[in-house]
């Protein structure tokens, strides 16, 4: 699956590969364009994120014998990823939400030459996904069912809502979200904003207290 990313035109490869085996991936990788953006996402996810020195040769071999026929492994991925880093014009991104989960091998420098942390939303990014969600450019066409909010105004809205949004409670990821199902008016955005951290925070609550559960068996 891929979606055309406008500012480098390149396209955009998304794969979750905890839903591939081997031969499917070199074959793939071997597809891909000369020139496009490669995004592996939740890497940690996958299975893989164990470091290989810390399994004795007879673990490995447990593991892999209970291991279905195909099933992808960190060795076949750092093979696959060693593949494409000579081509120039590929660009590899991945993600994760747990770093020190990740295997030594997979983050070295080499494959992963840079690293860039995205922490929650302070006012200034705050201020400008409110403006980039409903600033409206000269080009773009009037939406008859859209509040006639012109820019200057936008900019007030946006100082509001930012003074009622707290710094770094919120993911970037959810505040646009949130900005996203309210873009027919920023005025209502701002409106709904403590609606929608009392309902983000319940939610929160809720997830932590089913993490919480532990099942005991016999």
């Amino acid at each position: 699956m891929y979606v055309d990313s406008r500012h480098f035109d390149l396209d955009v490869y998304i794969l979750n590969i905890s839903y591939i085996d081997t031969r499917s991936l070199n074959s793939l990788f071997t597809e891909l364009p000369s020139s496009c953006v490669l995004l592996l996402e939740d890497v940690d996810a996958a299975g893989m994120t164990q470091p290989r020195q810390a399994e004795t040769n007879t673990e490995r071999a447990e593991k892999n014998s209970a291991k279905p026929e195909g099933k992808l492994s960190l060795s076949n991925l750092l093979n696959a990823l060693d593949r494409i880093s000579p081509h120039e014009g590929r660009l590899l991104m991945m993600t994760t939400n747990h770093i020190d989960h990740l295997d030594p091998a997979l983050i070295r420098a080499g494959r992963t030459d840079k690293r860039i942390e995205l922490p929650l939303a302070d006012k200034d990014v705050m201020f400008r996904l409110f403006c980039m969600v409903f600033k409206r450019l000269t080009s773009d066409i009037q939406d008859a069912g859209k509040l006639a909010e012109d820019n200057a105004a936008v900019e007030q809205y946006a100082h509001k809502f930012v003074e009622k949004v707290p710094e770094l409670e919120f993911s970037p990821a959810e505040i646009q979200s949130f900005l996203l199902e309210n873009r027919g008016s920023a005025r209502a955005a701002v409106e709904k904003a403590q609606q929608w951290m009392d309902r983000t925070r319940e939610e929160r609550k809720k997830m932590k207290r089913a993490d919480s559960f532990v099942t005991v068996s016999d």
